[in-house]
């Protein structure tokens, strides 16, 4: 199943706003799984766009590529895509388009969030993904790039997270469980990726297990890798 956003009324001129639209194919998506797929031109939302997985089934959000397919949210105090998964047999993928804000953003750009224990986790992905402010290292930024909570197998590749170089608070992405909960999350794979005036590059939080770092660059930021603290779940020995 494809649902392309222009079908649904997205005008993706880069002025108008197309959440409406967005969330429309959404709607749909959340009730089948298949692809969401953005154009090559720049589409605006000015709310929080939700996918929540269908059980045992798939979600991707597609573009063009990084450089061609931008989604542009508006909000200051919004995340940008959330997603709830709640089956262990229901990936999710974005590739090939760039996830940006016009403000400083007080939000995540991609916010993952499992609520299963995964007997068999399936893969989750990011590829040919960028996450900034709709300047690269410019005045406006997400306070949070990408964050995986209770979401394993997940790879990173060719992916971009930009903080600003007026703000170094930005956290790249964060890889965590919770400590609440008995779902933890566990291996997650970064390569040929760049992290840059990142406040932290990566959070490797608590509850979490089983990172590898290879091929990636940390530029003009403050702290590359950062693990929590070791006695509340963190586990600093399989980095």
């Amino acid at each position: 199943n494809t649902y392309d956003v222009t079908k649904f009324g997205a005008v993706c001129n880069g002025v108008t706003d197309d959440a409406t639209a967005i969330a429309s194919a959404i709607t749909s998506l959340s009730v089948t799984g298949g692809k969401l797929v953005f154009p090559n031109a720049t589409c605006v939302s000015s709310t929080v766009q939700t996918i929540n997985v269908p059980v045992d089934k798939a979600v991707s959000v597609v573009g063009g590529g990084a450089g061609v397919t931008k989604v542009l949210f508006t909000s200051a105090i919004a995340n940008g895509f959330v997603v709830f998964q709640g089956s262990q047999y229901g990936g999710v993928h974005f590739e090939g388009l760039s996830v940006i804000t016009n403000k400083a953003n007080s939000g995540a750009a991609i916010a993952l969030i499992n609520s299963v224990a995964l007997g068999f986790p399936v893969n989750n992905s990011l590829t040919d993904v960028v996450v900034s402010g709709d300047v690269a290292a410019g005045p406006h930024y997400w306070t949070s790039g990408i964050v995986a909570t209770n979401v394993s197998f997940i790879a990173l590749s060719s992916v971009n997270v930009y903080g600003s170089s007026s703000f170094s608070g930005t956290t790249c992405f964060t890889f965590q469980g919770t400590a609440a909960s008995s779902i933890n999350a566990i291996i997650a794979n970064i390569d040929q990726s760049n992290f840059v005036y990142c406040g932290v590059g990566v959070y490797y939080g608590d509850w979490a297990q089983g990172l590898t770092i290879a091929h990636t660059n940390f530029q003009n930021g403050v702290t590359g890798v950062y693990t929590s603290n070791v006695t509340s779940g963190g586990t600093a020995d399989q980095l």
